[in-house]
């Protein structure tokens, strides 16, 4: 018995009609099967974004794949962080940077999505 039903059998009948009670009763029932069926059967996930959208972006803008995946903040560090080692080192860290921002960025999508790219029978 719903929280609801308790709380109208202490109020004073409304002067609703047999027919109105059943119809009343009838929508508790058919929403009560509705919120069952959506436990059994939980909405489609979202469809992961692209990894290789991500990685070009990446290429493009340091640690903008991370924001396409949903990994803002470390988006923002790798833009901010290798932004500036590679300006520091007057651009010869930068093949260093993109390599290890990308090999994070493999790391990162595979533990979030479970999507393995590479080889996959290395022992």
């Amino acid at each position: 018995m719903s929280a609801w039903n308790v709380y109208a059998q202490d109020m004073p009948d409304p002067g609703l009609s047999d027919a109105e009670k059943a119809r009343i009763r009838e929508e508790e029932h058919y929403r009560a099967q509705i919120r069952a069926e959506l436990q059994e059967h939980p909405s489609t996930p979202k469809p992961r974004p692209s990894y290789w959208a991500g990685l070009l972006l990446n290429l493009v803008i340091l640690g903008v794949g991370f924001m396409t995946i949903g990994e803002w903040g470390l988006g923002l560090l790798w833009l901010f962080a290798g932004g500036a080692l590679s300006l520091m080192s007057g651009g010869t860290l930068w093949p260093v940077v993109v390599i290890v921002m990308l090999v994070h960025y493999n790391g990162t999508y595979v533990r979030k999505y479970g999507v393995v790219f590479g080889p996959k029978n290395i022992k």
